[in-house]
């Protein structure tokens, strides 16, 4: 089975001198009432191979093109998943195409985090302040209607545009917002944001599901196809 995503936008990807790596685009995507792109934290790799990460531009499409091969590498992705379908038709290779082919996906901060014994290097306030001129310039571009967060930490950019949730769910609190229409140049419809808890190893999906569902309902149908699991 092929794997398939859109290059129709990367010739505006091409014009935007600080995205780092171009962003993943379901081939359906653009046909969908409803769409949603997923906003990742940052890419990180080790010292031997940082370079060479931050100069490969399609970087974050090889990363989804593992995922979809069945590559469990990457926690966060198993679990958004999860967050997405309700536990159900998250495995095998067609069921987890079939999700990306709808889904658009791209890495906030435009540069690579380093990996060392330690623990991770978390990017800094700069790094979430460069990154948001490239979020505007996307948002143009991509059209979305919703855009989760995989973590909170993005929230601190968008000042009063979003809010914290009165009640923490696993010890983190949500926050969501709203860019209204023409609060951006060129924004031409309201897009919802949802800010979660990076979705690691040591995650409950149900709770974030939940909310995320009360939320924004419209997100959850359009990737329902069943009754979801008990959560």
């Amino acid at each position: 089975m092929k794997i398939a995503y859109d290059i129709f936008f990367d010739t505006e990807f091409d014009s935007l001198p600080n995205l780092a790596w171009l962003p993943w685009v379901g081939c359906k995507y653009r046909d969908l009432p409803y769409k949603l792109l997923i906003v990742g934290q940052s890419n990180s790799d080790n010292k031997k191979r940082i370079n060479d990460t931050q100069q490969n531009k399609g970087f974050t499409r090889w990363v989804i093109e593992r995922v979809i091969e069945g590559d469990n590498g990457w926690p966060v992705f198993q679990n958004i998943h999860k967050i997405l379908k309700g536990g159900k038709n998250v495995t095998g290779r067609e069921n987890i195409q079939g999700l990306w082919e709808n889904l658009c996906f791209y890495d906030f901060v435009q540069r690579v985090m380093l990996k060392t014994p330690d623990g991770l290097k978390q990017p800094t306030s700069d790094d979430y302040l460069a990154g948001k001129p490239v979020f505007d310039e996307l948002i143009k571009m991509l059209k979305p209607d919703v855009c989760l967060f995989i973590g909170v930490r993005t929230a601190k950019v968008f000042g009063s545009l979003v809010e914290r949730k009165p009640e923490k769910i696993d010890g983190t609190y949500p926050f969501t917002g709203v860019i209204k229409t023409g609060t951006i140049p060129s924004v031409e419809k309201d897009i919802q944001l949802y800010f979660m808890r990076n979705p690691g190893s040591v995650f409950k999906w149900g709770n974030w599901h939940k909310d995320i569902g009360e939320s924004m309902p419209e997100l959850l149908l359009q990737f329902a196809d069943e009754k979801a699991e008990s959560i």
